[in-house]
């Protein structure tokens, strides 16, 4: 999907469609449970309806927003990432599964009988039955003031203790979204940290290790894996994984070598064995730009013969 595409349709729903609906997400043990929130119509249900559609319009506003599969993602802050993988960590498939038309027979939350304390997440539906997006919001425990909290609040020129049994704090911040049966990621990190993706990460890692094995153009592998102990090292190297064209397109060794003996960006940046036709990677300087040859970030411009080490590539 397009960027352009990506907004028009979250456009078409927000001026559409009218109503919001908040899920409550609830973990005990391993067990994951859904339930409706019952919202107060009327103010509170309009904020909280307005609080979340003000956040997609900030999205379809973005004129520097970039959509990029998640396979590939970069450091770049204006992009959303479009999940392409196969699969999807257990954490991440209530999220995956979320139907509307099912969501609506679900049971609401109930005070009497269910916890805060088991509440991990939000699921925020805006649409109607046919047409819609489904958002969803980490929770954090920071975000829940507990009933026993000493509270105190204006009241006319004073400061006045306040009861009140638990308060849930919301903001308008998302983790990813829903759309179409895709998934859209905002905030990686989340995914990563709190969805059980570090896992897929860490397996992609490894098939990019085997790749880069079978290539045999690294001199010793031992340096490469324990490197990728390190996520953020195994994040780079995921993105090699089904992605390097060095690799995907049979680029011979002896051209790769040449070319990492000759670029400006890599000259000094590698030793070789005797015979000249492996690398070795020994600091972690040389095990960084090794990565990046891989994924064949040193680009030279036709229109001025200029160098450069980029790192986002969008394929024209």
């Amino acid at each position: 999907m397009r960027i352009e595409e990506l907004k028009s349709k979250l456009s078409y729903i927000l001026n559409n469609t009218k109503s919001i609906s908040l899920f409550l997400v609830l973990q005990d043990n391993s067990k994951i449970s859904i339930k409706k929130a019952d919202i107060d119509n009327g103010i509170t249900t309009d904020e909280l309806n307005k609080m979340f559609r003000d956040r997609l319009n900030e999205i379809i506003s973005n004129d520097e927003l970039s959509l990029i599969n998640l396979s590939t993602a970069d450091e770049r802050c204006t992009a959303i990432y479009e999940y392409d993988y196969n699969e999807y960590p257990g954490k991440m498939s209530y999220i995956n599964d979320f139907d509307i038309k099912q969501a609506v027979y679900y049971d609401n939350f109930s005070f009497a009988h269910d916890n805060l304390n088991s509440l991990i997440g939000y699921m925020i539906y805006i649409g109607d039955m046919t047409n819609g997006v489904v958002c969803f919001k980490k929770h954090y425990p920071i975000s829940v003031i507990k009933r026993g909290t000493f509270l105190i609040h204006k009241c006319n020129e004073r400061f006045e203790k306040m009861d009140t049994d638990d308060i849930i704090r919301l903001n308008s911040d998302i983790s990813l979204f829903k759309l179409d049966d895709k998934i859209f990621i905002i905030n990686v990190e989340t995914i990563e940290k709190h969805l059980g993706f570090e896992e897929l990460i860490r397996k992609r890692a490894d098939t990019a290790l085997s790749a880069i094995e079978n290539k045999g153009i690294v001199e010793d592998m031992s340096e490469l894996r324990e490197a990728s102990h390190d996520l953020s090292f195994s994040k780079k190297l995921s993105k090699i994984a089904g992605q390097s064209l060095i690799i995907t397109k049979s680029i011979p060794n002896e051209k790769v070598i040449e070319f990492s003996r000759n670029h400006p960006g890599l000259k000094n940046k590698f030793t070789y064995n005797d015979v000249g036709n492996k690398i070795i990677l020994k600091t972690k300087a040389s095990k960084a730009a090794f990565l990046k040859l891989l994924n064949d970030d040193f680009l030279i411009s036709e229109l001025t013969n200029q160098s450069y080490d980029s790192l986002a590539k969008d394929r024209i």
